[in-house]
């Protein structure tokens, strides 16, 4: 909120001083009847602020209990820019009437120009709005005061007041900043677009914030860079390289920001823009980094609005969420009516285990029955949004503050949650109802697009995705997607060079090297000690989908049992994490291992993968006829799949029913014909079977089998009586 801020300084000019006339300056009656103040009226009028000055001083001396004395000294402070005198004696005299409108109103407005004055500067406005609630402009600098200390909940429950019947440019200035720092975009450019000036420096980082998170990326790095030509503040640079970043432009982007480093002065703007480009690029050591700087800034300044900041980016690297919780619970202690700081308690306890499901949904569902006005239930919205793939179990939550609060991003989440839970055609009305009111965002093509994807409708996904591609080539979630779908319709090769597409842009993005290394690993492009060292290096970077599918990737190692708990903390039902922790637990526990594996059954039995975690397990055990009985279960509901089929067939060859184990194969092979390893099978089976002639042929099909081939027919050779000639000597 430092751009934000910066913003509302007395450069403002009109704005303030408008607020600071609104309510009447001139001294009472009584007030005449003191030379003194007489005095220093005159020479308050005349402009001749150094004989005010002292004038006033000594009329506080003799009588400090005149309201007028202080107001006056006050004033004539504030004339020469003696902010903080000006500030000590408004206070003083609101101290002596605390019901003076002139000084509450003054208070108000010197309250934007240091942080450290907001909170009284909010109180003084509250006292004025309790008895008249209809001063638009006293609202409007109480929602600016409330932004700049990141209570957006609050400062857009003012805003939402003021701006219908209110088109005032600074007023909505304001407000525009507000809404793309609070994350409501949409809302941020439309109130840019009715601003009808040209945009203050201070307020451009917002502006450019606002056109890049609408779709708009370019046009805000055009208008970044020339301000940044006429001003070149830290604030306007850190989001010039942010806006970069976001267009793929990782390197220009670092070097954009290489002009604040090593200045104390800038490490907060620094810290901004590196826990941004950190999030776009998934690059852990720039959120490192980040985090590093906020404790610098810390440790001179630990306002609650800065330990929040920096909770928030802290929150995003498992090594450092205990600190993050830490920063929280003292924020907590200070302001304990906050209800956004609970929430984000409850979210990282359960991200570190300290929670289960059930008890995060319900301490979330305890904090909105708590909520005792609309504006705690935007807090609780405003907190829960930030958050990727809620828990489903708190839909009726997230419901419920839709229907309350006017923040269109909660019907995305209630889709993500009713997608979860199958409920295919509720969420594409909730995709709609977002969409329609925030048609530039490509999240809502991007859920459609997963939504395509479950429901089976592959080449639609696959179509989605590319469509949104070619409005924008860099769309990172769009490449991530589009890999999914090629590895889904059997195309590695393909989804490996999606992944090299990112990681030409993005060399460290976490997500693509995990990704890529899964792959690489299933398609014997990369061996398990090499799969393994990656996963190593990237695992403590957040938790993108493709971390998930690498530790589901590699066998089961019980060195990597907390590794399976901290992910399946975040993500209960990932099944195949669940699955390799299962397997270790088996090592030593069987029966406890099966325990395991029903429960995951019994919470998600229209999920096929949980069958293939019972019929793996069961496999590991010796327990053929449950395994059989798993997949053949898996089978019973989806004929055609594949995996299941070739598992089924594995199965019934450890029973030597080969006849059965072939037929099963050759299925396999009749829905993916270019897969080399059933083909081996097959060549296995063909062995077994004393089949020598019939496995060689299969096995010429097969690219790299030549030395295999030669062995077969060395043993073929021998069995006849013959003794190859290279080993006749």
């Amino acid at each position: 909120m430092q751009n934000l801020r910066k913003s509302g300084s007395r450069k403002v000019g009109k704005w303030t001083i408008a607020l600071f006339l609104a309510g009447s300056i001139a001294l009472p009656a009584a007030a005449q009847t003191t030379p003194l103040i007489r005095q220093g009226n005159d020479y308050l009028n005349r402009g001749w602020i150094d004989r005010a000055i002292p004038t006033f001083q000594r009329a506080t001396q003799q009588n400090p209990q005149s309201i007028e004395a202080w107001l006056g000294l006050a004033q004539s402070y504030q004339r020469v820019g003696q902010d903080a005198n000006a500030w000590q004696a408004y206070n003083r005299a609101a101290a002596i009437d605390p019901q003076n409108v002139t000084a509450l109103r003054a208070i108000g407005t010197l309250a934007s120009y240091r942080p450290e004055w907001n909170v009284a500067g909010i109180e003084a406005l509250t006292a004025i709005l309790n008895r008249s609630p209809n001063e638009a402009a006293v609202r409007a600098q109480r929602a600016l005061l409330y932004g700049y200390q990141g209570l957006f909940a609050e400062s857009i429950a003012d805003y939402e007041i003021v701006l219908p019947n209110n088109s005032m440019p600074e007023i909505l200035l304001g407000a525009a900043q507000v809404y793309a720092y609070s994350g409501s975009y949409s809302q941020s450019a439309d109130l840019f677009d009715r601003y009808q000036g040209v945009i203050p420096t201070a307020a451009i980082p917002a502006y450019g914030l606002a056109l890049q998170e609408t779709g708009q990326v370019e046009q805000a790095i055009a208008v970044l860079s020339e301000r940044l030509q006429t001003s070149p503040t830290p604030e306007i640079r850190a989001a010039l390289a942010v806006a970069y970043a976001t267009n793929q432009q990782v390197d220009r982007s670092l070097q954009t920001l290489e002009p604040l480093r090593n200045r104390t002065e800038d490490q907060l703007p620094l810290a901004r823009a590196l826990g941004a480009i950190a999030r776009e690029t998934n690059n852990a050591s720039l959120t490192a980094e980040a985090i590093d700087l906020y404790r610098q800034a810390l440790g001179r300044d630990a306002n609650p609005a800065l330990m929040v900041e920096a909770a928030d980016v802290m929150s995003e690297l498992p090594a450092t969420r205990p600190e993050a919780l830490q920063l929280y619970g003292e924020v907590a202690r200070i302001q304990s009516q906050d209800l956004r700081i609970q929430v984000r308690q409850l979210v990282l306890s359960a991200q570190l285990g300290q929670l289960d499901r059930s008890q995060f949904a319900e301490g979330v569902t305890a904090l909105l029955r708590s909520a005792g006005n609309a504006t705690d239930r935007r807090s609780i919205a405003l907190a829960l949004i930030r958050f990727d793939n809620p828990d489903p179990q708190l839909l009726p939550v997230y419901r419920s503050l839709a229907a309350e609060v006017d923040e269109p991003f909660l019907q995305f989440r209630i889709a993500q949650m009713l997608i979860v839970q199958g409920d295919y055609a509720a969420a594409r009305q909730a995709i709609a109802i977002y969409a329609d009111r925030n048609s530039a965002d490509p999240a809502s093509d991007l859920l459609l697009a997963d939504l395509d994807r479950r429901e089976g409708n592959l080449d639609a996904s696959r179509q989605r995705y590319q469509a949104i591609l070619d409005r924008d080539s860099t769309n990172l979630a769009a490449q991530r997607g589009l890999a999914g779908i090629l590895v889904a319709q059997g195309d590695s090769a393909g989804a490996i060079a999606v992944y090299d597409e990112i990681l030409a842009a993005r060399p460290d993005d976490a997500a693509a090297q995990l990704g890529r290394a899964t792959l690489a690993y299933q398609t014997d492009r990369l061996s398990q000690a090499e799969a393994e060292s990656i996963l190593d290096r990237w695992q403590s970077s957040g938790e993108p989908p493709e971390l998930f599918s690498l530790v589901a990737a590699l066998p089961p190692d019980a060195s990597r049992l907390a590794l399976y708990d901290r992910l399946l903390a975040i993500d209960p039902n990932a099944i195949g994490v669940a699955s390799r922790r299962i397997q270790v637990i088996a090592l030593q526990d069987s029966d406890r291992a099966l325990a395991e594996v029903n429960d995951l059954i019994a919470r998600n039995p229209q999920d096929s993968t949980v069958y293939f975690v019972q019929g793996e397990l069961a496999q590991q055990l010796g327990d053929l006829e449950l395994a059989s009985q798993a997949y053949t279960t898996l089978l019973d509901r989806q004929p055609d799949n594949a995996d299941a089929i070739a598992a089924l067939g594995g199965v019934r060859f450890q029973q030597r029913n080969y006849e059965e184990a072939t037929a099963l194969y050759q299925q396999v092979l009749s829905l993916r014909p270019g897969d080399r390893q059933v083909r081996q099978i097959l060549a296995d089976l063909s062995l077994v079977q004393d089949q020598p002639l019939s496995a060689i042929d299969q096995l010429r099909e097969i690219d790299g089998t030549e030395t295999r081939i030669r062995r077969i027919q060395v043993d073929l050779l021998r069995r006849r009586g013959f003794q190859p000639s290279w080993e006749r000597y």
